[in-house]
């Protein structure tokens, strides 16, 4: 579904069982209201402001969180994060393969043995 023109649509979008009012953007993501996102979790919206001028917010999303963020901005976080995942990822991938290269190793000397 996209939306033409430069102006949100109203829509209703389901996630799970659960029905939220939202927006569709003209570069067809969607968005909800504070309002609606404290709805979809039965707290109220006072909830919602609270928890975002929090430091709980901060923790996740990191200290520099003002609430604000431009799309360079945002765009600059996330490669970042992808980047230390990808880091992450290839730090797991070796702590797993070097006991794969040892099984490996082993059963090539076993093979060894039994000739």
């Amino acid at each position: 579904m996209s939306t033409t023109g430069d102006k949100a649509k109203r829509v209703t979008v389901e996630i799970g069982d659960l029905e939220v009012e939202g927006f569709q953007m003209p570069d067809g993501s969607y968005q909800m209201s504070q309002s609606s996102a404290a709805e979809a979790v039965g707290l109220g919206r006072q909830n919602v402001s609270d928890f975002l001028r929090s430091k709980a917010i901060k923790g996740l999303l990191g200290e520099s969180y003002t609430g604000q963020i431009s799309k360079a901005e945002r765009n600059t976080l996330l490669a970042q994060r992808l980047q230390q995942t990808e880091a992450q990822l290839e730090v797991l991938g070796e702590a797993y393969a070097e006991p794969e290269l040892l099984r490996e190793e082993n059963e090539r000397l076993r093979q060894q043995i039994r000739l």
